[in-house]
Parts: C-alpha cells; sequence; structure tokens
C-alpha cells in the first residue's frame, strides 16, 4: 500500500533526552510514536533515564534506539531530523537540526538573545512547543494538569498548616503519581488529617482564571478532593474585568492563580502588599499556577523565585499565617497522564508536518523568525 504521494514528505522524529533534571514527561507517548510510524515515518528515541516509559515500550512498536544526547554528536543525527523534547536546551554549542520543545525564549526571558543565536550561528530552526496555534489558540498545553497538581499543593499546604504548622509544606512521599485521580486520594488523607484538628472544617479555595484550562483543572482537583461547592469561589475575566484590588480574595483560605498574562493588556494588582501584611487577612496558602511572578506586570506580590518538588513551599508571612507554592513544573508530579494528554494535541499537526495544511509550522517558523532579527538587535 502507498504511504505518501512523495517520500518527501516522510518525516524522521527524534525523541531527545531531557536535560532537566527530573523531568519525567514527554511530548511523544509510545502509542503516538507508533501511531507515527504506522503513517510512514520514522521515529528514533533516546535513552532517557527519567522518561515516565521506558525505552523498551517505545522499541515494541518499532521505534529505533539510540544513546542518551546523541542527536548533539556530529554524523549520528541525520541533518534533516526533527529533533523533538518538552523542555529547553543546556549547553551553548550552535544548533543545526530543526527542533521542537518549550524554549521559554520568546518573552523576553534572561538570555533569550544569547540562545537563540545559538540556533542562528547553526542554522537550526526552533519550533517553541508554546507557539504552535490554530486560529489563535494554541494546539495543546499542560493546562488542565498543572491546574489539577498546582490545586492539590494548595490544599495540601493548607493541610500541613493545620496538621503541623512549625514548617511549610515539606517534600511529597512519592516522585510522581499515576493520575491526578490517584494523587487526588493523598490529598483527600491529608485533609482528613487536618478535619480531625479542625472539627471537620474544610477549606475555602478561590480558583482566578477558572474558565481556562488551567482552572477547570484546578476546579477537579477541588471535587475530587471532596471540597463542597459552597466552599469553591469561581472567577474569571467577568470578576476581574472591573480591576483590582479585591479584597474578597482575602477571605478565602487559599487562592489558586490559574491567570494567563495578556502583554497588551496588563491587569490591576489583585493584591497589595498592604493587603497581605493585613491582620485581618484569612488567606494563608497561594498556590500560583500561573508562574510568571517575575513579570513586572504580575498581580499579586509574590517573590520571583519559584520552589520545586524538593521544597513546594516557602513561608511568606508568619503572622497570620502565608505560605506560598510556586513549582514551574506541576504537571511532571502526574507524568503518564498530563503527557499522553498533551501528545493527543499535537499528534496532528506532527502527522502534518510536512504539508502543514493549517499552518501550525509556518505561524510558529514566522515567530522563531521574527525572534531571530529581534535578536540581531
Amino acid at each position: 500500500w502507498i504511504l505518501f504521494e512523495s517520500k518527501d514528505l516522510m518525516v524522521h522524529f527524534w525523541l531527545r533526552a531531557e536535560q532537566r533534571a527530573n523531568e519525567q514527561r514527554t511530548p511523544l507517548p509510545p502509542e503516538n510514536a507508533a501511531k507515527l510510524i504506522k503513517a510512514g515515518h520514522k521515529v528514533t528515541v533516546e535513552h532517557c533515564p527519567q522518561r515516565c516509559w521506558k525505552l523498551a515500550d517505545y522499541s515494541a512498536v518499532g521505534c529505533a534506539e539510540a544513546e542518551q544526547d546523541s542527536w548533539e554528536k556530529e554524523g549520528v543525527a541525520p541533518a534533516d531530523a526533527f529533533i523533538v523534547g518538552l523542555k529547553e536546551l543546556s549547553g551553548d554549542g550552535t544548533l543545526t537540526h530543526r527542533h521542537c520543545h518549550f524554549a521559554h525564549l520568546f518573552k523576553g526571558q534572561p538570555n533569550w538573545k544569547t540562545e537563540i543565536q545559538r540556533f542562528v550561528k547553526g542554522g537550526g530552526t526552533l519550533y517553541d512547543l508554546e507557539f504552535l496555534c490554530h486560529e489563535g489558540r494554541r494546539i495543546s498545553s499542560f493546562g488542565n494538569a498543572a491546574g489539577q497538581v498546582g490545586c492539590a499543593y494548595g490544599l495540601l499546604s493548607w493541610a500541613q498548616q493545620q496538621i503541623d504548622s512549625t514548617l511549610p509544606l515539606q517534600q511529597l512521599p512519592q516522585q510522581s503519581w499515576p493520575t491526578g485521580k490517584d494523587l487526588s486520594v493523598y490529598v483527600v488523607e491529608q485533609l482528613e488529617k487536618a478535619a480531625a484538628k479542625k472539627e471537620g472544617k474544610k477549606p475555602n479555595v478561590m480558583i482566578i482564571g477558572a474558565l481556562g484550562r488551567t482552572g477547570r483543572g484546578a476546579t477537579t482537583m477541588c471535587k475530587l478532593c471532596g471540597i463542597p461547592e459552597d466552599n469553591l469561589t469561581l472567577w474569571d475575566l467577568e470578576e476581574t474585568a472591573k480591576g483590582g484590588p479585591f479584597p474578597e480574595i482575602l477571605k478565602a483560605d487559599i487562592l489558586v492563580l490559574c491567570i494567563l498574562l495578556d502583554p497588551k493588556n496588563p491587569p490591576k494588582p489583585f493584591l497589595t502588599a498592604e493587603m497581605l501584611n493585613s491582620a485581618e487577612r484569612k488567606l494563608s496558602v497561594i498556590a500560583d499556577v500561573t508562574c510568571e511572578s517575575s513579570n513586572p506586570n504580575y498581580p499579586i506580590p509574590i517573590p520571583s523565585a519559584a520552589t520545586d518538588f524538593d521544597r513546594p513551599a516557602i513561608r511568606m508571612k508568619e503572622s497570620p499565617m502565608l505560605d506560598l507554592v510556586a513549582i514551574d513544573h506541576y504537571p511532571s508530579l502526574i507524568p503518564q497522564e498530563s503527557s499522553t494528554d498533551f501528545s493527543n494535541g499535537l499528534l496532528d499537526a506532527l502527522l502534518d508536518f510536512e504539508k502543514d495544511e493549517k499552518g501550525i509550522w509556518k505561524g510558529a517558523e514566522e515567530v522563531f523568525q521574527k525572534k531571530c532579527s529581534e535578536a540581531q538587535t
């Protein structure tokens, strides 16, 4: 049977190892790698010890194997290989291939010009996963998983405050859970311990950005954990349109921030430092899922340094107590579920890479070329 009108439409996808420590997720699970192969493409997969699927799982569906980071070695990955990963690359060498990953370079992040120069000098191309869009909307994101896990951390932080307020929430007992539902079982256990000390009380949770993918994920986690609807306050654009500050936030026990920042229309502050210093503040946990606090227009006054799985929460205030969770890779806590969901949104675009009938790849390349020009100035 004929797979393609032309062999030129066959793509050699090269799934590289992740270079960020403890990153278990992948944009291409074995199931979807098999679909690429069935469509006539070639898939090579590098060994990656922390990936949430084993290399043997890929070999079993027909993928070729390669050593970890071997794409970087001259003559190993063909010049036309399409190097696919999830998070940014380390090192400082020039980049010659076509790459697809979250590079975090296109919004003025630190060292963005230096990193883009690696592509410019090597003649490579970057298709940033964040900028793969169709009709103005990203084709895939980890938003739902981020919302679920971020909210779970918020609930766990609050529970820790009730169980033992000496320290903020510490490292969780597992590195990951299979799904958000599995994670919720652990959260419920901790909430029950907290309830035993609070006469059965459950926290009041406020989610801002509740109608987006991330906010819907946070709401799902609340429901999985048995948070009553009367304890939920769900805000989105309609509620925040008048502009802050919003004293209503101080009445919640937990704030889960799930907003999408619009650089053309930055929000007015939702909270001020003075409000957080108020002795009347009930709010004791901020679960920051947006995680862009280095942005000068961030609507809540929190430290720009993110937390992580080893140290998930920091104490911002002692009295009244206020803890912050701000992990910029929440979905890694449920790596297989979040990877599968993300990859399912990406798959059709990968299958259509050469034809690009929807202009998804063309649009991403135009963003890259624009940034390359800006990096020269």
